[in-house]
């Protein structure tokens, strides 16, 4: 393997972590960092969601056997959540997602103080009653069609009507693998899918740490799970407003 493919590996392993103990950023934290090293712009999104559909399937499996995954809470994500990424698959194809960015910046900054918010202060908000389904459909469909979001708005609207944060993890990152398998179906049978060289090195990284996230997610205690949640939701906000504009 040369120094190119142990470098996407290493982009692979990274993100894998992160996603798989705090269930989010591995679109937006694999995008910037494959783009820093030199793939193309156009080749991200398919190129991720293939190679998640390998470092996914190794996370849902690890967080099943480390009891992380509420099964009624993945069926009630599932199918609207599937729904939302076939629709935006198809539409990126079509058309450009560059001004959803600053609406997504901004939602996610937002978010991202309202739950450091709960969690330093549990009094000052309340539960905030959404349904799943409705999160799992717009969830889906960002990830899709904005490149990333899926676990970002997900998370956010789980832990804001007070669901239990490892069962929320455990399950967004189950559904993930699902839909990333969804979307590169839907990218293979229009724009075709390439850079498999790049896509088998991120896979092998992803697998390699997907183990690792399940166990930092079980063990982890729920209080800086919590903050680690609402900060990276926060950055991703603003990294994402500053691309937009």
């Amino acid at each position: 393997m040369n120094l190119d493919l142990l470098i996407y590996a290493a982009i692979g392993f990274a993100a894998q972590l992160v996603d798989s103990s705090i269930g989010m950023a591995y679109g937006s934290l694999s995008s910037s960092l494959l783009l820093t090293a030199g793939l193309p712009a156009q080749s991200i999104s398919a190129t991720i969601h293939t190679a998640e559909i390998f470092g996914g399937s190794a996370a849902a499996f690890s967080h099943w056997r480390m009891k992380n995954l509420d099964w009624k809470l993945f069926h009630k994500l599932l199918w609207p959540a599937l729904t939302g990424a076939i629709i935006g698959a198809f539409l990126v194809t079509q058309i450009g997602n560059e001004s959803l960015k600053l609406f997504m910046g901004i939602y996610f900054v937002f978010i991202g103080a309202v739950i450091l918010i709960k969690t330093l202060r549990p009094v000052l908000i309340g539960q905030i009653k959404t349904h799943r389904e409705i999160i799992g459909l717009i969830g889906g469909f960002l990830d899709a069609f904005g490149g990333s979001g899926w676990g970002e708005f997900v998370s956010s609207g789980l832990l804001l009507r007070g669901q239990e944060v490892r069962t929320a993890i455990g399950s967004i990152v189950t559904v993930e693998f699902i839909i990333s398998a969804a979307v590169s179906a839907v990218f293979f049978s229009t724009t075709g899918i390439g850079h498999l060289p790049v896509i088998a090195a991120l896979a092998i990284g992803s697998i390699a740490a997907a183990p690792l996230g399940a166990i930092v997610c079980r063990k982890a205690p729920v209080f800086p799970l919590k903050l680690a949640v609402g900060t990276v939701i926060m950055i991703v906000g603003i990294r994402t407003i500053l691309l937009a504009l």
